[in-house]
């Protein structure tokens, strides 16, 4: 059985959580998407319904995978 997840904060840790908030380009995709902070961040939903990243999301993920994990190895901006 697939885990169905509804909420970005019920699959990423708190911190990740921040640090995506923290992204200027995905709050104001959260923000204009009626996301509050504080509140569960619902994830998008294809027309079928199932949950996908956006662009804008993706691109925070890696940039927050790449610090944490391989900040003194990548050049993020390359």
């Amino acid at each position: 059985m697939a885990v169905n997840f509804k909420y970005w904060d019920d699959c990423v840790d708190p911190g990740d959580m921040e640090a995506m908030w923290k992204t200027p380009e995905v709050r104001a995709e959260w923000l204009d998407a009626g996301e509050t902070r504080g509140q569960k961040v619902h994830l998008s939903r294809d027309p079928d319904g199932q949950p996908y990243l956006t662009q804008t999301e993706m691109k925070a993920v890696v940039g927050i995978i790449i610090s944490k994990h391989f900040g003194s190895q990548i050049d993020p901006v390359k």
